[in-house]
C-alpha cells in the first residue's frame, strides 16, 4: 500500500510543476498581451492627436475680429 501512495505522490508531485510551467507561461503571454495594449493604445492616441493637427492646419484661422469677439462673449458668460 505504501507503494501506492508514494506512486500517487509521485504523479501528484508531477503534475504540480507541469502546472506551475504553465501557469507561467500564460503569465508570460498575459505580459506581452498587455504590453502591446499599451503599444497600440499609445499608436492611437498619438494617431488621433496627429489628425487634430492636421484639421487644425487645413482650417484657416478665424479672422482676428472674430477671435475678440468670441473671447469677449465667453468673458460676458463667465461673468453672468
Amino acid at each position: 500500500m505504501g507503494n501506492s501512495l508514494d506512486l500517487k505522490l509521485e504523479e501528484l508531485r508531477l503534475e504540480r510543476s507541469q502546472l506551475e510551467a504553465r501557469s507561467k507561461t500564460l503569465m508570460q503571454k498575459q505580459r506581452s498581451a498587455e504590453s502591446m495594449l499599451t503599444d497600440l493604445t499609445r499608436s492611437i492616441k498619438q494617431m488621433e492627436y496627429d489628425i487634430v493637427q492636421m484639421q487644425k492646419q487645413k482650417t484657416p484661422a478665424p479672422p482676428e475680429e472674430e477671435i475678440r469677439e468670441s473671447q469677449q462673449a465667453s468673458n460676458s458668460q463667465q461673468k453672468g
